[in-house]
């Protein structure tokens, strides 16, 4: 039997029992100690504060009932008010009974307790239980906490464009959840039927999207030269190798080096069966689930086949969950180190999105609030992804249309070379309006054309493929340059609205005098590398500066001769064009590259260009070149 401390009778003073009776009565919490700090008394409520009943406090001290840090604390408080008898207010104690959720915090007031001649015969301690009082600070700090994350992940994900950025963004969660890993995995947005594309990493992990090409820095771009008279070179040449058309053989879109075979291997072509709408899923189809999220975690691609929201506080709440866990493959099975976790389905009214999959390194309960603020952060998710996803789409769309309108080879014309380069603008930012073109006149003549819509997306795409055929068109009637601004002037107010600014230069070669006719609308002059290797731009007389289409008035053009091995060259604003620098200080980093651009043919030339321009530069805009060399 473990040895009981010592016990006295606990005799109040006689002076001190009424106000002890009339207190017995209430709910107040007090305990009145003997000089020899031991309980006299203590009311049930603080016995009950205390987890035990009053007969096992009376006789005793606080350190022998309530253990040495709690009690030492009370018989400090009790013996400064014996020796100086004055009154005290003790500051807030912790009381720490079991589990987490019963500490509780004690505001006590210490009397002294006087006999008829004023000596302090004893110790009256009154407690108040401020713990609801802590729980509310408490609470509206958290509440305030997780509403400025909250905010602040809601910022990163609104300007999070693409899907990598939006990993990017949900990457940080750790720091607003206090998990230690954070994981965002997707299905390819085909509904909620999962069809697998191929056996490989799967769509939508980290792997896959490694994988898989996306824009970098510099996004895949078209580019083609031709020579005079040689029409074999007349074909668009990728600058990187796309992915091969739906449908086409992939080997035939892929070089071949000499000496390898020109039979190449079967393809295997996979059949998509169409989309189940509703209903439940058929076993066909959950074989299918298990292909999409085979690398996923596992317990996030149960928790997503779901449907529901998962909070599981410790390992025996996971077994409970799912008691096949322990089946699961180690390489996608939940960690040793891995104690906590919260699975958030992500998904929107046409289907399943994904799921967000947070890990914890310790047990951790989940209350209502957590668990509010957690599914909060699922729905930033959520519309993020939407979000990116529908602006990839438009920005491939944009792309397609652009490619649909641009020319894709460059005709043969006596005289001259020409090279080309179009890089349309990352997923970063939206396509813009930029187009070129290179035609010949009947007479030998030669058109030349660099222009770009002011405008973003589908809208600017799609007005360049209007201002470029109306272009042609007048071109063909009156080649003159001056003459066809004016008639796209005539255009521009009859049909295009205020807002549709447009920037183009138009000139015209006569290759037997070596003469280039030019008229500028509002865009940026042509480059000169001339035969010697200096480079210059062709500049218009200060009384020729031109607006933009759209802002109409006279149309002025100038003439320049040139001689053979003069490279005319037309750009974008794109390549020149920095967040950080004058467009002023792009002109001339250009033309110092086209200065230091070694000999060769154009396609090295503007190689050379788009390599000097853009690298170590965040390219925020699309990026046109079109190169004209004069015949010798």
């Amino acid at each position: 039997m473990a040895h009981e401390p010592a016990r006295r009778a606990a005799v109040a003073p006689p002076l001190l029992q009424p106000l002890l009776d009339a207190l017995s009565g209430t709910a107040v919490a007090f305990a009145c100690y003997d000089r020899e700090r031991r309980y006299l008394t203590i009311s049930q409520a603080l016995a009950d504060l205390n987890g035990l009943p009053p007969h096992a406090h009376l006789g005793l001290r606080p350190s022998e009932v309530l253990g040495a840090e709690l009690g030492g604390q009370i018989e400090a408080a009790a013996a400064r008010v014996l020796a100086d008898g004055k009154p005290y207010r003790e500051p807030e104690q912790r009381l720490h009974r079991g589990d987490w959720s019963a500490v509780r915090y004690l505001d006590s007031s210490w009397t002294p307790v006087r006999g008829p001649d004023g000596e302090v015969l004893a110790v009256l301690a009154v407690v108040n239980d401020v713990t609801d009082r802590h729980r509310i600070a408490d609470l509206l700090g958290s509440t305030q906490w997780r509403i400025g994350k909250l905010q602040t992940v809601a910022r990163e994900l609104a300007g999070a464009l693409t899907i990598s950025e939006v990993r990017a963004a949900v990457a940080k969660l750790g720091q607003v959840t206090g998990s230690s890993h954070v994981d965002l995995r997707l299905l390819d947005p085909v509904g909620r039927s999962p069809w697998p594309a191929r056996r490989g990493p799967a769509r939508g992990s980290p792997e896959f999207d490694d994988a898989v090409p996306r824009p970098l820095d510099r996004p895949s771009a078209s580019r083609g030269s031709v020579r005079g008279l040689d029409p074999d070179e007349a074909v668009l040449r990728p600058l990187d190798r796309p992915s091969p058309p739906r449908g086409s053989d992939p080997a035939e879109a892929a070089p071949r080096l000499p000496g390898t075979p020109s039979t190449p291997p079967t393809p295997l072509h996979l059949q998509l069966p169409p989309q189940r709408s509703s209903g439940p899923r058929t076993a066909a189809e959950e074989d299918r689930w298990e292909w999409r999220t085979l690398a996923w975690p596992a317990l996030l691609a149960a928790g997503v086949r779901d449907g529901q929201p998962c909070y599981l506080p410790d390992r025996a709440a996971l077994r409970a969950r799912y008691p096949e866990a322990g089946e699961w493959p180690a390489a996608t099975a939940p960690g040793p180190a891995e104690q906590a976790w919260a699975v958030l389905p992500l998904s929107t009214a046409v289907g399943p999105v994904g799921g967000l999959y947070l890990v914890y390194d310790a047990p951790r309960g989940f209350d209502e609030d957590d668990r509010a603020y957690l599914q909060a952060l699922a729905g930033q998710c959520t519309m993020a992804v939407a979000r990116a996803r529908m602006h990839e789409r438009e920005h491939r769309q944009v792309v397609s249309l652009q490619e649909a309108i641009l020319p894709k080879r460059l005709p043969q014309l006596e005289g001259v070379d020409a090279a080309f380069r179009y890089i349309p603008g990352s997923l970063d930012t939206e396509v813009g309006g930029d187009w070129y073109d290179l035609f010949g006149f009947p007479d030998r003549r030669i058109g030349f054309v660099v222009g770009d819509v002011i405008g973003k997306g589908i809208t600017a795409a799609a007005g360049m493929g209007r201002v470029r055929a109306a272009l042609r068109a007048l071109a063909f009637t009156d080649p003159a340059p001056h003459a066809v601004l004016t008639g796209l002037d005539r255009l521009f107010d009859a049909t295009e609205n205020a807002e549709s600014l447009t920037t183009v230069v138009y000139a015209v070669l006569d290759p037997d005098r070596r003469a280039l006719s030019i008229s500028d609308a509002g865009h940026l002059p042509l480059l000169v590398r001339q035969a010697d290797g200096t480079a210059a731009y062709l500049e218009t007389e200060e009384d020729e500066a031109a607006t933009p289409l759209g802002l109409s008035e006279t149309r002025f053009e100038h003439e320049v001769l040139l001689r053979g091995g003069d490279v005319v060259i037309g750009f974008s604003d794109g390549l020149v064009e920095t967040r950080d620098a004058a467009i002023t200080v792009g002109l001339e980093r250009l033309r110092v590259a086209a200065e230091h651009a070694p000999e060769g043919d154009l396609d090295s030339l503007l190689d050379h260009l788009v390599d000097e321009m853009l690298r170590d530069q965040e390219q925020d805009d699309d990026v046109t070149l079109l190169a004209l060399r004069i015949g010798g």
